[in-house]
């Protein structure tokens, strides 16, 4: 039975309820979510309820004057969803680390509250940028404010929910203290929020041709907008869904314009946030022009990190996956969706390890050699042995033009990590809890063997510092905003 198929006796329930009603039960719903109540999670999937917001949006009954939906309708709809899981078997089911990463794509996210400081990673990427910056411009011209004043707002947005987790929704009144002007305000909050209408207007124009079983898993399409007027009040969702959105606002924007162009602004800029990481770390480190100057031409890698025990190779990819490479199941094509990211950067390690080795094959085995892969956002690839698991010795030997047994850095020493986990390991070794050399040997140790093995960097590091750190250039960060918040908040 197709996916289809499945999916239209929900809808055709759904629609026996007007529209609006449906939206608005979901709505209560998500701002009912709990943090941390796992039971909660269960029974009541936030990921359901954004789903059922979605065909309520897309497909529900907007033109009859249907009966409004009540409480107990509304969960027999849930359970549809809940019944539909066991129905979407995937076309290979052994595969337990893609089943997985597409669980983690979708859920892992709803079970806690992202770190408050992490939000200050854009003010250290876009915070400082020349009004006359291309990405400047653009933050002008299509929202009408300036990205300073879209960071601070954000930030006043962020520390007003979360410091009052009970509130559903803000008004206009809210910013009337602000020492900001009505027009900058309103800005802002267009910026950040649609009606119903415009969500649906949103969801029709980026809805694929044909309903695919990989909705299911999706991360919502409506993390575009963290709040939603209703009646001339910006009510939230859930709070973990507000504080990504405000997060990677700024990343998820401006790629959305033209990703080759922002790519090409936002590369540099990466590159350089990732070095500032590495150095509030306190690790001794080359980069990539100091690289050069020792290994000659080719190509290398942005970080060569030193201790006494390893060298640790490192690359940052400013980069993300797509919905559809998130939630595949097709290793091939997971692959070529991430090949600017996962591949490139896998052969730029291999090249600049390989010139090293050649100068001091002492100081380069390939049992003290290891890679990171830094992405934007976490990819869920694990590491190489990941890769070895998905595509074979043989396909990777296609791929890189040699054997895997060969490499000067052995595929089970690769992992890719994603800024939060990166920023994570960085504020752990600058606390001294570790050093890159401890976690990366602890990371292989555990992958090692399938009862200890890890689908997320972060739990690598969570086994040698549980208590969660970053580094301080972000703390530094968070506390000159509030400053800037004051300033403007008598």
């Amino acid at each position: 039975m197709s996916y289809y198929d499945l999916y239209k006796p929900i809808r055709n329930q759904l629609r026996k309820y007007s529209g609006q009603s449906v939206c608005l039960a979901a709505l209560s719903r998500l701002q009912q979510h709990r943090v941390g109540d796992l039971d909660y999670l269960k029974a009541q999937p936030p990921w359901f309820h954004f789903l059922l917001l979605k065909w309520a949006l897309v497909e529900g009954d907007w033109l009859t004057t249907n009966r409004p939906i009540d409480g107990h309708a509304y969960n027999k709809l849930v359970d549809r969803l809940h019944d539909l899981g066991p129905k979407l078997v995937p076309p290979d089911a052994d595969n337990l680390p893609l089943f997985l990463r597409r669980i983690a794509y979708q859920q892992f996210w709803h079970q806690s509250l992202p770190p408050l400081s992490g939000f200050c990673r854009q003010t250290l990427l876009f915070g400082d940028l020349d009004s006359n910056h291309p990405l400047s411009e653009r933050m002008r011209s299509e929202f009408e404010i300036s990205l300073e004043d879209w960071l601070t707002l954000a930030m006043f947005l962020l520390t007003t929910f979360v410091t009052q987790p009970r509130a559903r929704w803000i008004g206009l009144p809210s910013f009337a203290p602000l020492k900001v002007s009505a027009a900058t305000v309103v800005a802002f909050l267009a910026s950040i929020s649609t009606d119903l209408k415009g969500m649906r207007d949103h969801l029709r124009q980026i809805a694929p041709p044909h309903k695919h079983e990989s909705e299911y898993r999706e991360v919502t399409p409506l993390i575009r907008y963290p709040l939603v007027v209703v009646s001339e009040r910006y009510h939230r969702t859930t709070l973990p869904v507000l504080i990504h959105s405000l997060q990677h606002f700024l990343y998820d924007r401006f790629r959305a314009f033209d990703a080759n162009w922002f790519m090409t602004s936002f590369g540099p800029l990466f590159e350089r946030y990732v070095e500032n990481c590495l150095a509030a770390s306190g690790e001794t480190y080359m980069n990539e022009a100091q690289i050069s100057q020792t290994a000659g031409p080719g190509k290398t890698v942005d970080f060569l990190i030193k201790s006494a025990a390893s060298r640790v190779f490192a690359d940052a990819k400013g980069v993300e996956l797509r919905h559809n490479a998130m939630t595949s199941y097709s290793p091939d094509y997971i692959l070529r969706a991430a090949e600017s990211s996962v591949l490139k950067g896998i052969l730029q390690g291999l090249s600049t390890a390989d010139r090293l080795r050649g100068l001091d094959s002492s100081e380069y085995a390939p049992e003290n050699c290891y890679l990171l892969v830094v992405t934007y956002k976490d990819l869920i690839l694990s590491g190489g042995h990941m890769l070895v698991h998905l595509l074979g010795h043989s396909r990777l030997t296609e791929l890189t033009g040699r054997e895997p047994s060969s490499w000067p850095i052995p595929p089970e020493h690769i992992y890719f990590v994603g800024i939060e986990d990166f920023e994570n390991a960085c504020g752990a070794i600058e606390r001294r809890d570790t050093t890159f050399s401890d976690l990366l040997t602890h990371a292989v140790t555990q992958d090692s063997e399938p009862a200890t093995r890890k689908l997320l960097f972060h739990q690598h590091i969570a086994d040698l510092a549980p208590n969660r750190s970053f580094p301080s250039i972000l703390d530094d960060a968070w506390n000159k905003k509030f400053k800037d918040l004051e300033a403007i908040h008598p």
